[in-house]
C-alpha cells in the first residue's frame, strides 16, 4: 500500500500523537508499504522536506498561515500539499486530526482521488460545532473515523449521530520497552510526573499532595519530568510549601529515556485536570510496572483499570491524591501486585502489533468495500 499520513508534528517533535506516528510509520515501511508523512506546523529547526527510517516527510506552515489568516500563505500550502499528492498517489489518506491537517485535505480532494480514514486523538470542543465546521465535512467525507478511546467515540457519536456506524475504537499500541521492570523501592520512594508543564496537567496538584505526604514520609522523593511555561510558577509553589528540597524539575526528558526514568520510580501521577483522550504516560508507567495514581478524567478511566491496575481520584483534589498515594506507600505487595497487573493490561490492550495489524485490517477493508 501507498499511505499518506497527515498530522500536525512528527518526531523528532516531541508529543503524544508524535510518539504513536513515529513508531508506526516506520513499521509500515518495514512491512513493505510505502509511506509519505505531511505535517501542518513545521518547526524552522527541521528540514522542509526529508527521509527517516525509510518515511518521506514533508512539513508545511500550514497552522501558521491559518492562525495569521494568511489567505496567501494557505493557498501556498494547499497547492504544496496538492502536489505531494499527485505525485505520491496514495492508496488511502489518513488524517490525524488534532490541527488544521483536515482543512488543507479535505481542500485537496481534487488532486488525488482515494478513500481517507480519520483518526480524533484529541476531545471534541464541548460547544456545538456547525454540520459546516471543518470537523463534520471530514465526518462526512471519511470512509472510516477512528477514536483513540471509548470516550471519545462516544462524543463523536453524541454530536454526529449520522455517522456512527463509520466509527470505533482503535486503541493506540505501544512498542515494549528493551528492559525489564525494576523492582518498586519504598525504602526511599519516588513518585514521577510526566508531562508538559502547563496547568492543565495539574502537577500543581501533585506538589500540594507531595507536601502533605512529607510529613509522614520524610524520605520521599517527586520528580517531575518535562518543561513549559508553568515551570516557574510551579518552582516557587515548591518553595512556598517548603518541600524544594524534595522536588526535582528534571527539564525535557527524551522520550527514549522515559522508560528508563519510569522504572527509577515508586508510583506515577497523572494528576490532570484536563480531559484527556487516553492518557500515554499511564499507559507508558504501566508497561513498567508501575502502578498509576491518576485523574478521573476521560479517557483516564480506561487506561487505567481502577483497584486493578491503578488508583483513579477527583482531579483538583491533592488531600484524596495523597491519601491515595499513601494507602499505595504502606502496602507493598498489593503495590507490586497492581503494577504487576499493570504491566499485564498494558502489554496486552496496548500492544504495538495488535495495533498494527488492526491498523491494517481496516486499511484493506476501505480499500476492498465497494464505492
Amino acid at each position: 500500500m501507498k499511505i499518506l499520513l497527515i498530522a500536525q508534528n512528527y518526531p523528532p517533535h516531541i508529543g503524544g500523537v508524535e510518539t504513536v506516528l513515529g513508531t508506526l510509520a516506520p513499521r509500515m515501511v518495514a512491512d513493505g508499504h510505502r509511506v509519505t508523512v505531511v505535517t501542518t506546523d513545521r518547526d524552522p529547526a527541521y528540514p522542509e522536506s526529508e527521509e527517516r527510517e525509510g518515511v518521506s516527510i514533508h512539513r508545511t506552515m500550514a497552522y501558521a498561515a491559518l492562525l495569521a489568516r494568511d489567505l496567501d500563505g494557505i493557498g501556498r500550502e494547499t497547492d504544496r500539499l496538492a502536489a505531494i499528492k499527485r505525485a505520491f498517489a496514495p492508496d488511502l489518506v489518513h488524517v490525524h486530526v488534532s490541527d488544521p491537517g483536515l482543512f488543507v485535505h479535505l481542500r485537496t480532494l481534487k488532486a488525488h482521488a482515494c478513500p481517507t480514514v480519520l483518526t480524533i486523538h484529541v476531545r471534541l470542543p464541548e460547544k456545538t460545532l456547525g454540520e459546516r465546521s471543518t470537523l463534520f465535512q471530514g465526518f462526512a467525507e471519511a470512509s472510516a473515523i477512528t477514536a483513540v478511546s471509548h470516550a471519545i467515540q462516544l462524543e463523536i457519536e453524541t454530536i454526529a449521530p449520522s455517522i456512527a456506524t463509520k466509527v470505533s475504537t482503535l486503541y493506540f499500541g505501544l512498542q515494549e520497552a528493551p528492559l525489564a521492570p525494576a523492582d518498586l523501592n519504598f525504602d526511599r520512594p519516588t513518585i514521577l510526573c510526566v508531562g508538559r508543564l502547563v496547568a492543565e496537567k495539574g502537577f500543581d496538584v501533585a506538589i500540594e499532595a507531595f507536601a502533605r505526604l512529607r510529613e509522614q514520609y520524610p524520605g520521599i522523593h517527586l520528580e517531575i519530568a518535562g518543561d513549559g511555561p508553568e515551570r516557574t510558577n510551579l518552582e516557587a509553589q515548591a518553595t512556598s510549601l517548603s518541600v524544594s528540597d524534595g522536588v526535582e524539575f528534571l527539564g525535557w526528558v527524551d522520550p527514549q529515556k522515559v522508560p528508563a526514568l519510569m522504572n527509577t520510580a515508586t508510583i506515577v501521577v497523572v494528576p490532570s485536570r484536563w480531559r484527556e483522550a487516553l492518557g500515554l504516560v499511564a499507559i507508558q508507567a504501566a508497561q513498567m510496572g508501575r502502578p498509576v495514581v491518576a485523574s478521573r478524567q476521560s479517557g483516564l478511566v480506561e487506561a487505567v483499570i481502577d483497584g486493578e491496575t491503578g488508583i483513579l481520584v477527583p482531579k483538583d483534589r491533592p488531600d484524596i491524591l495523597a491519601e491515595s498515594v499513601a494507602d499505595l506507600l504502606m502496602n507493598p505487595e498489593r503495590t507490586r501486585t497492581m503494577g504487576r497487573r499493570a504491566r499485564a493490561d498494558a502489554l496486552e490492550r496496548f500492544c504495538f502489533d495488535r495495533f498494527v495489524s488492526e491498523q491494517y485490517d481496516l486499511y484493506r477493508r476501505i480499500l476492498t468495500t465497494p464505492g
